[in-house]
């Protein structure tokens, strides 16, 4: 993955395209949000795949609503990927053209296939692919030793031009250099290997064509998908109510359907503040609810998605225990 020059027939007027993938619960949002406050003078617009039918990480993007197109209900690596081709052309065609396009990928979306639609040597003409950059949790390297044995992980990790390490900034520095080493044991370069909170090591990289994607997608010395475990399929659930939610039965809710969630995450109003938006997170055992902003202000419409492996998670089950938080 070595910097270059943009290559043969790409026009310096393009629009950079970058994609984000990473794998459920990586940080993919939180790190797109630093990258549009790093560079407050571009314009830019975002695609975002949600893999539910509920576009929660649109509603969280920092940019106008005008400016967040989401794509949801599938993934843009396959059922959706025409749909993203069309959305990248309408946002070319706006009076106001932007100066860089972001594509969110769903957690669960394989972003070599993503990377591989956008080389069409049409389309490249207008929007060219720019970078693609893996998102990782940190957190759950440390944890788990065999983090790239699930083949889904192995290939997005592989994809990536950066990777980006996730939720570092609480670790000791011997727990940092753990995961750095997992990581580069798998043969990436240190240089393309940065935490969440590097995005100005990266300003003189990102929106630069920086990078050779006319050549075949290359495997990663040291880590092959086809040496990991499959991939189950995937299933979700997408909750609402226009009425709050008693926040008691919603926690007993998500203790008893924890060990069958693989991420969870959503905009909810509880019964004690019915008129202030709570952002809900989940990444396996890891549990955040903090203040936030809802763009659908006013509604105050609880909407949250989950997500399992399918014929573990419960759908039915779990979504007649949602509705039982609604309060009275």
């Amino acid at each position: 993955m070595t910097a270059v020059s943009p290559p043969p027939g790409t026009r310096t007027d393009a629009v950079p395209v970058i994609v984000i993938g990473g794998f459920l619960g990586a940080g993919k949002t939180t790190f797109i949000n630093r990258i549009i406050n790093s560079f407050p003078t571009r314009k830019l617009s975002a695609v975002v795949n949600d893999f539910g039918a509920i576009d929660i990480d649109a509603d969280l993007i920092n940019l106008g609503r005008e400016q967040v197109i989401p794509l949801r209900n599938g993934c843009i690596c396959c059922s959706l990927q025409g749909d993203m081709l069309s959305t990248i052309r309408y946002l070319l065609a706006q009076p106001v053209r932007p100066d860089g396009i972001i594509i969110e990928c769903s957690g669960v979306s394989q972003i070599g296939d993503v990377k591989t639609a956008l080389l069409d040597a049409v389309f490249w003409k207008e929007a060219a692919l720019d970078s693609v950059i893996c998102v990782a949790d940190g957190q759950d390297i440390l944890e788990d030793p065999a983090y790239f044995a699930q083949s889904l992980r192995a290939e997005q990790f592989r994809d990536g031009d950066f990777i980006i390490l996730s939720k570092m900034d609480q670790m000791s520095p011997e727990q940092r250099q753990t995961v750095r080493e997992r990581v580069l044991a798998h043969g990436k370069r240190a240089e393309f290997v940065l935490d969440n909170t590097a995005v100005a090591q990266m300003e003189n990289l990102l929106f630069s064509f920086s990078f050779d994607h006319t050549a075949p997608l290359r495997k990663t010395a040291g880590l092959r998908a086809s040496d990991a475990a499959p991939v189950q399929p995937f299933a979700s659930l997408a909750w609402e109510s226009d009425r709050p939610i008693a926040f008691d039965i919603f926690q007993q809710v998500i203790g008893a359907h924890a060990s069958t969630l693989l991420r969870a995450k959503g905009i909810l109003y509880a019964s004690h503040a019915p008129h202030t938006p709570a952002v809900f997170q989940m990444v396996g055992n890891r549990v955040t609810m903090g203040a936030g902003h809802d763009p659908e202000m006013g509604a105050h419409r609880s909407r949250i998605v989950f997500i399992g492996y399918e014929g573990q998670i419960n759908l039915k089950t779990l979504r007649a225990d949602m509705d039982r938080c609604v309060a009275e």
